[in-house]
């Protein structure tokens, strides 16, 4: 029996789905910051030579001559506004990624329990244990469909193997035969060349 007791932690499931979940979000984000950054282009054209003047220290000064920032209390819009946007800009990266990560494995568990249960089901096998997700998955609903869908299959399948039994018996052959007719004409497929 493998061990599982690992296959929790692990956050990357399904790298195409989740990398491009990512991809997007983050896309949305560095509209974001491009909109923010030209908000801020915009507002240095119009009063970026605007003075401010400030009593606490500006964090990450860029003046050239350290002595005459450290002796001056004016700075102008740019001085003041760029290190609270750059440190904005990677908080918001940062971040996107984390929860990108997190969001897209509550969505990429699921997806990937539900290909292995539907290939199951691709392969005629209907004794599986559909089993349950975790508490903040999602797509529970979408499970507990396939798994109604499982146990409406397992009645007339399990009903044909017994009928497919007693056709073996001359006496119950015709109201066999009649029966699994009844059953097979109860599923609608499309009509395909074999």
């Amino acid at each position: 029996m493998k061990d599982n007791s690992n296959r929790r932690r692990i956050y990357i499931i399904d790298r195409n789905f989740q990398y491009g979940f990512i991809r997007k979000i983050s896309l949305l984000a560095i509209l974001i910051v491009i909109g923010s950054l030209l908000s801020f282009a915009i507002v240095y054209h119009y009063y970026g030579n605007i003075q401010v003047k400030i009593t606490q220290p500006v964090l990450f000064n860029m003046t050239e001559n350290t002595k005459i920032a450290e002796d001056s209390d004016t700075y102008t819009v740019f001085e003041v506004l760029w290190p609270v946007l750059a440190i904005c800009v990677i908080a918001t990266l940062l971040s996107i990624f984390f929860f990108g990560v997190i969001v897209s494995h509550r969505m990429a568990g699921p997806i990937y329990r539900m290909r292995k249960i539907l290939s199951e089901m691709a392969n005629y096998n209907l004794e599986f244990s559909v089993g349950h997700l975790r508490k903040k998955d999602e797509f529970k609903s979408l499970l507990s469909e396939i798994h109604n869908l499982k146990e409406q299959w397992n009645k007339p399948i399990h009903e044909l193997q017994q009928l497919c039994k007693e056709l073996d018996d001359e006496t119950k052959k015709k109201h066999s035969v009649n029966r699994i007719c009844e059953i097979v004409s109860a599923f609608k497929i499309k009509n395909s060349a074999l």
